[in-house]
C-alpha cells in the first residue's frame, strides 16, 4: 500500500511559533499518512513495512514529517490524541520525566541513562531525515536500517535477552550494525536544538509509558532560532514505535514481539 503523502500547508505563523516554544507546550497530534516511499519486507510476517517518516498534524503544523521511537504501541491513520512538547535542548534528568521513556524506563534505568537513550535516537532520527530528504524513494534500504535502530534503542532497553534477539532477529539489514556503533558516543542535547519530543498524553492527562495502549511518541524537526515562516515550512515531527502499514491489509500493522 503507498499512500501519497499530503502536500505542506501553511498554518498560522503564531500557532506554529507557540508550538515551538516551551519545553511542554500540549498540542492534539493526528497520524495522516504514512512515508509513500518507503518499505521493507518483513519475512516474519510477510508484509511490507512502512518507516518514518510519517505525515502528520501537530498543533496547527499539517503535513509534519514525524518519526517514531515507540515499537510497542501503535497508532491508526486518523487517529488523534493529546501530546506534550519537550524542546531537545531542555532535555536533562528533571525534564526527562515528561517523556515516555522517562516515564517507562526511569525505574529501570535512572534518569541519565534514559536521556542518553534520547541522544542516540536523536542523533539516528538526523540521519534518517537526512536519508529520507535526498533522492526520496532511491534509499530505502538506509531509512528502513535507522528507522528499525532507532526502535531498538528503547525497544532493548526495556525488555530481556531473548526479546531483545527476537527484535533483531526481525530487522532489516544493517539495522543492528547501526545500533552498534551508538556505543561510546559522546552526545549533547545542544546539539540536537532542532527537535522537538511528542510524547502522547493518557486519558487522565498524565505521560503515556509505553506497552499500555496510548499512541506513540514521535520526534519533531524544527529549525535552530528560524524565523516563523521557516516554522512554517520545516516542522516536522520526533519519535520514535513503530507503525506498520501492509499494503495487502488495513492502515495499520504492529507485530508483537513482546
Amino acid at each position: 500500500m503507498k499512500n501519497s503523502v499530503r502536500k505542506y500547508c501553511i498554518a498560522a505563523a503564531a500557532a506554529v511559533m507557540c508550538l515551538a516554544s516551551g519545553a511542554f507546550a500540549q498540542v492534539q497530534v493526528e497520524l495522516t499518512g504514512p512515508n509513500p516511499y518507503y518499505y521493507y519486507y518483513d519475512a516474519a510476517y510477510n508484509a511490507d513495512v512502512s518507516v518514518g517518516p510519517y505525515v502528520g498534524t501537530v498543533g496547527n503544523v499539517t503535513g509534519a514529517q514525524i518519526v517514531c521511537d515507540d515499537y510497542t504501541d501503535e497508532v491508526w491513520v486518523g487517529e488523534t490524541w493529546k501530546a506534550n512538547i519537550t524542546n531537545f535542548n531542555s532535555l536533562n534528568t528533571s525534564t526527562v520525566a515528561g517523556t515516555m521513556w522517562g516515564a517507562t524506563l526511569d525505574g529501570s534505568l535512572g534518569t541519565a541513562a534514559v536521556v542518553q537513550l534520547y541522544l542516540e535516537a536523536a542523533y539516528l532520527t538526523e540521519q534518517l531525515y537526512t536519508a529520507n530528504a535526498t533522492n526520496p524513494g532511491s534509499n530505502s534500504a538506509q531509512v528502513s536500517a535507522l528507522q528499525y535502530a532507532i526502535w531498538g534503542i528503547f525497544y532493548v532497553a526495556g525488555h530481556n535477552s531473548a526479546q531483545a534477539t527476537a527484535f533483531w532477529n526481525n530487522a532489516p539489514a544493517g539495522a543492528l550494525g547501526i545500533y552498534n556503533q551508538l556505543a561510546g558516543l559522546k552526545l549533547s542535547a545542544s546539539n540536537f536544538a532542532n527537535l522537538q519530543i511528542v510524547t502522547p498524553l493518557n486519558s487522565q492527562g498524565g505521560v503515556c509509558n509505553s506497552g499500555v495502549g496510548c499512541a506513540q511518541e514521535y520526534f519533531m524537526l524544527v529549525p535552530e532560532g528560524g524565523s516563523a515562516l521557516l516554522y512554517l515550512l520545516l516542522a516536522g515531527a520526533s519519535c520514535l514505535g513503530a507503525i506498520f502499514y501492509r499494503r495487502r491489509n488495513s492502515q495499520h500493522v504492529r507485530p508483537d514481539l513482546a
